[in-house]
């Protein structure tokens, strides 16, 4: 059974199978990049815009704080819980982003393995084909179980 060509990012062989035409799997397929990198980018910019907007506004919010205890506006104490819950906040995202970002490589990675599994029952259905042709040309060699 052909591997693919391809490397993963720690310099070992990639160890899926591929069909007979192929040479690379889905995620090494230099002629596939593109639509990789269409998918990726999809991905990634679905939650990543609304995280960055929640960020800014959190800055926003901590530099008016800020101004506001230096223009005497706001106390010290509510001050300091307020800058808590925000960057308890701050890192709430943080923590959403890495999840996304997760749950998306687990996605490309289980998609890649259905488009596997795809590849080997087309050749394995190949091959009983072949299994099948194959015993239809064969002569039969008398009636008996012997042969003879």
């Amino acid at each position: 059974m052909p591997r693919c060509s391809g490397f993963k990012r720690d310099n070992s062989q990639c160890e899926r199978i591929v069909g007979e035409s192929n040479e690379y799997c889905f995620a090494h397929d230099p002629l596939r990049k593109a639509e990789r990198s269409a998918n990726a980018s999809k991905a990634g910019k679905s939650k990543q815009s609304q995280a960055i907007g929640d960020l800014h506004a959190l800055k926003e919010k901590l530099i008016k704080l800020g101004d506001d205890l230096v223009a005497g506006d706001a106390h010290r104490g509510d001050a300091a819980v307020a800058a808590t819950c925000y960057g308890t906040a701050v890192k709430v995202i943080e923590a959403e982003t890495k999840i996304r970002e997760l749950q998306e490589s687990r996605l490309v990675e289980t998609q890649l393995k259905v488009q596997e599994q795809s590849e080997l029952i087309g050749r394995l259905e190949a091959i009983e084909e072949n299994q099948v042709a194959q015993a239809a040309e064969k002569p039969s060699m008398g009636g008996g179980r012997w042969g003879a």
